[in-house]
């Protein structure tokens, strides 16, 4: 068997104006980790990362502390869900908006202090999220999770058919696909696998052991490296 360890994303540069890059910390959260694997293991014999700015950013700190020369490569199929295209839709005067989320698009607004600001934005993005899922809000220009889901095992059957067994694969994606490979192992259901989407913390860890035709779930979550409470975030 080989071993996939999904990475989610170091912390982004959120509320910026450029969000798809890492903040300080995050930075520090990828050289952690690379520091880490490079004194206990894993020794991934593969970097593999989606195209944002940020799991580029994140592969490469990590990849400063490991042996020179390993491949990396570029998957789109490991993007992140569009939740920030599904969620920023919903202050487009055009767009319709059940009552309820436009509520809390005005709380969101409205905050001033900093902590408050992101309770109103996780409020939100839940909240949005949790009605596109179920379609009781639609974005058209966004895939649904079940498009998501598939483009994101389109990208495990790619490593699949270019990782020969017995491999370690590092995965630098987002908490989206991470949750979509989960529900792939763990065969759950739509909604369970949008809750695990709001757990993944930034820099952690998550193993899966896979052949050409199982993926088995090892671990889920591991922040162990991230030792420092300061160290732990979300967004």
């Amino acid at each position: 068997m080989s071993r996939l360890l999904l990475v989610r994303h170091a912390q982004a540069s959120f509320f910026a104006a450029d969000y798809d890059q890492l903040s300080d910390l995050g930075l520090e959260q990828a050289h952690v980790l690379g520091r880490h694997w490079s004194r206990h293991g894993p020794q991934p014999d593969v970097l593999v990362t989606g195209p944002r700015r940020r799991q580029h950013q994140t592969a490469r700190a990590v990849a400063e502390h490991l042996p020179t020369g390993l491949e990396l490569w570029e998957l789109p199929e490991f993007d992140e869900v569009r939740l920030d295209v599904i969620i920023s839709s919903t202050w487009e005067p055009s767009r319709s908006v059940p009552p309820e989320l436009s509520s809390l698009v005005t709380r969101y607004r409205e905050a001033q202090e900093p902590s408050a600001r992101m309770r109103a934005f996780q409020q939100l993005a839940m909240a949005v999220a949790d009605a596109w899922l179920h379609g009781h809000y639609v974005v058209p220009e966004a895939e649904t999770w079940t498009e998501f889901a598939i483009r994101v095992r389109r990208g495990l059957d790619q490593l699949r058919g270019r990782v020969g067994r017995g491999k370690t694969v590092a995965v630098f994606t987002s908490a989206g696909p991470v949750a979509a490979l989960l529900q792939h192992a763990l065969h759950c259901p739509n909604p369970t696998a949008l809750e695990l989407v709001w757990q993944v913390y930034n820099a952690s860890i998550s193993e899966l052991l896979f052949t050409q035709d199982r993926l088995t779930l090892r671990h889920f979550n591991q922040v162990a490296h991230l030792a420092e409470p300061r160290l732990l975030t979300y967004r």
